[in-house]
């Protein structure tokens, strides 16, 4: 028989678990009854048990496994668990992949919508991991939810087609499997970071959470929004940029997409600067889209944060200010010389309304050359429709990519931008961003 304080602890864990659902609904997070049902009758107590109740059916993401200091598996955030589940479109009787098994958590939810004639693989990389999604999804009363451990890169081809495939970890490029195992009309949902790098600006971050549906020839996007996940890792990870800080001013730390000569660049950024203006009028939201343009296709692009007392005075020109201590830019290097976007309010009458800011180069060093390349930049990304902008909600609407295998023949219409990585081609249509 159920002791009474067992009894209590259920009641609560039901009580709780109704009005997490009751909160992802009224914020329009849920909305349709598959995902509302799963949310409400599996028990997200019992994938982490080591947490209390309240802590377990709080809106939090739960980091259940660390290594050197970093976090490698969690139970995601229920809201956005809730955003991927309706991006999936899940049916009864459908086959899914999931690479990033964490708790299981995500896995149990899909298995409740596909139903006992559905099937869920998930994957992860650790033995350990494995064996406690298996631990949890057989206590939550779970049987159509296969745990396998390998690398998530290569997915599972033993059961392949699957009907969706689901990343619950960030990616750098879509691996084949991920591809080849989806059936022609399945979806593909998944977080994927295009940069390198792991910035310190207070703009969004260059992880997009994307669903792509496969067509004969390519995969393109229903759905494109703001995310951040641990990263995916094994055979088919990416080693991120991290910032360095050797510079001249305490606080100051910058990324690079090359090798350089830390001593003679930060030697030069020391010394006397000219501004140059741009013609360029921007509003400040779309600060984070031109960067990300730079980052992803200027091979000389650079970035620059400086912290704590010494940004008052820095010669650093604020791009983005958060505050008198934080003050940070992005620009171009090259060989002893930097170019740096200065971010300056026009307060000239004819200044048009939708762009109250003026772009401005700063120039440390001798090649003026360079100056006159991130002014062509400037002028791609305009012509290109101001491309990668988030909207107040952490959606990019209007922006469509497509994504081709890399042996494919690609070629971007008017208006398109060809990205190319390891694995697949990249089309990004910035069509719907011109006026």
């Amino acid at each position: 028989m159920e002791s009474a304080a067992s009894q209590h602890g259920s009641n609560d864990a039901a009580t709780l678990r109704q009005a997490l659902a009751n909160q992802l609904k009224h914020q329009g997070l849920i909305h349709t009854p598959p995902v509302e049902e799963a949310f409400r009758m599996v028990p997200r107590h019992v994938f982490v048990p080591h947490e209390d109740i309240a802590s377990a059916y709080s809106d939090r993401h739960i980091v259940t496994r660390w290594q050197n200091e970093l976090p490698i598996s969690s139970c995601s955030q229920p809201s956005i668990t809730a955003i991927m589940l309706e991006l999936l479109g899940l049916q009864p009787g459908q086959r899914i992949l999931e690479i990033g098994a964490g708790t299981g958590y995500a896995a149990a939810l899909m298995a409740h919508i596909v139903g006992e004639s559905g099937q869920v693989v998930t994957i992860d990389l650790d033995e350990d991991i494995v064996d406690d999604a298996r631990k949890h999804l057989e206590a939550a009363g779970i049987n159509n939810v296969r745990v396998i451990c390998t690398d998530g890169g290569l997915g599972w081809n033993e059961q392949a087609l699957y009907d969706r495939v689901i990343l619950t970890v960030g990616a750098s490029d879509i691996a084949p499997a991920w591809y080849e195992q989806l059936r022609p009309g399945g979806r593909l949902v998944l977080p994927l970071q295009f940069t390198s790098f792991l910035s310190e600006l207070a703009i969004p971050s260059d992880q997009f959470l994307l669903a792509l549906d496969r067509t004969d020839s390519c995969l393109e996007s229903v759905s494109i929004s703001c995310c951040a996940f641990i990263a995916l890792r094994g055979a088919f990870a990416e080693t991120h940029t991290r910032p360095v800080s050797p510079g001249p001013e305490t606080g100051l730390t910058c990324i690079f997409t090359g090798d350089i000569d830390t001593n003679d660049a930060f030697t030069v950024l020391g010394g006397p600067y000219q501004d140059e203006a741009t013609g360029v009028h921007v509003a400040f939201p779309e600060l984070g889209g031109l960067r990300l343009w730079l980052a992803l296709f200027e091979p000389h692009f650079c970035e620059l944060c400086v912290k704590g007392n010494v940004a008052k005075g820095s010669t650093v020109p604020p791009l983005l200010r958060r505050s008198d201590d934080f003050v940070a830019t992005v620009g171009l290097y090259k060989q002893g010389t930097w170019c740096l976007l200065l971010l300056e309010e026009d307060t000239s009458p004819e200044v048009n309304p939708k762009w109250p800011f003026k772009l401005t180069i700063r120039r440390f060093g001798p090649d003026h050359a360079l100056v006159q390349h991130l002014g062509e930049q400037l002028t791609s990304w305009e012509q290109a429709g101001r491309p990668f902008n988030w909207s107040p909600h952490g959606t990019m609407e209007g922006l469509r990519i497509r994504a081709y295998p890399a042996g494919a023949e690609v070629v971007p219409q008017t208006h398109e931008t060809l990205l190319k990585k390891r694995w697949t081609q990249f089309v990004f249509s910035m069509n719907d961003f011109l006026d």
